[in-house]
């Protein structure tokens, strides 16, 4: 039995004239045409493992950063959102971008964080 690999797609990609097409088909319920969409354009990456993919996905988003370009992480459990919160964390903090960490409520803020406020009616 072949080794299990996981997937996932850079979810950056919306951002993107070349896969924008691709979200609107997955939103629609084609999925066939928008993996392949996503194929196509390298937004869709295998790794031997969860966390292989997970630091790709870090990765890829760090590059991206580094670069101007806008890009997103974004995961279906709260579990993998805060491990890569976690990674995205080591990385500014690494780099000089966030400072030491202040505990507000059950949640940690730094100097230098980007927080987005959205409105919940």
């Amino acid at each position: 039995m072949p080794a299990a690999r996981s997937r996932a797609s850079l979810t950056g990609s919306a951002f993107h004239d070349s896969t924008r097409t691709a979200g609107t088909q997955l939103r629609a319920g084609d999925l066939d045409r928008a993996v392949d969409a996503y194929v196509r354009h390298d937004r869709v990456h295998d790794a031997d493992d969860a966390d292989a993919l997970r630091d790709r996905l870090v990765a890829d988003w760090w590059a991206a950063r580094l670069t101007g370009q806008p890009a997103l992480m974004i995961a279906t459990r709260h579990r993998e959102v805060d491990e890569l919160n976690r990674r995205a964390r080591t990385l500014l903090r690494q780099h000089g971008a966030i400072g030491d960490e202040q505990v507000i409520g059950d949640r940690a803020f730094a100097i230098g964080d980007e927080v987005l406020a959205l409105r919940n009616d």
